[in-house]
């Protein structure tokens, strides 16, 4: 349980203006920045989130423009529920280029049964700082979760 009052944590639309810097460090411009949680909700094999985060993850892991917007060129930690098999398939269509193979960290959730959650994103966490990247894709959340009991 949290302590204290939630009432002061509000603060005014002029505070908001006057006191929060506008700058924000974008890896993708407008889509994902650093420090924070970009979450990616659509109906389930329909909306093309997966096409949509491998997209994206293919700009970041060769430095090429995302939906015409330049990005920060590093290596993507990408968790997919996918199979290898599959998941090469989604980077095929998004046409990854060998350049950024390199700059590609998968991991299977298959390969994480038996793992907690709190085991598999400190593994995720420290290849992140191993290989220098900023950027963590996770797919799909909600069945990770639900397969672990956490939903």
């Amino acid at each position: 349980m949290v302590e204290g009052s939630l009432s002061s944590a509000w603060i005014s639309g002029r505070d908001l203006f006057e006191s929060v810097s506008e700058e924000i460090d974008w890896i993708v411009p407008y889509v994902v920045a650093k420090g924070v949680i970009t979450e990616l909700i659509g109906m389930i094999k329909l909306s093309g989130k997966t096409t949509f985060a491998a997209a994206l993850a293919r700009s970041v892991a060769t430095g090429q423009p995302f939906a015409g917007e330049p990005v920060e060129k590093m290596p993507v930690i990408y968790l997919t529920e996918q199979t290898e098999e599959v998941f090469r398939v989604s980077l095929n269509f998004v046409r990854m280029p060998e350049e950024g193979y390199d700059n590609l960290a998968v991991l299977c959730w298959y390969k994480a049964r038996g793992y907690s959650w709190p085991e598999i994103m400190a593994s995720a966490v420290e290849k992140a700082q191993v290989l220098g990247s900023k950027l963590i894709v996770i797919d799909t959340l909600s069945q990770v979760l639900a397969r672990k009991g956490l939903d």
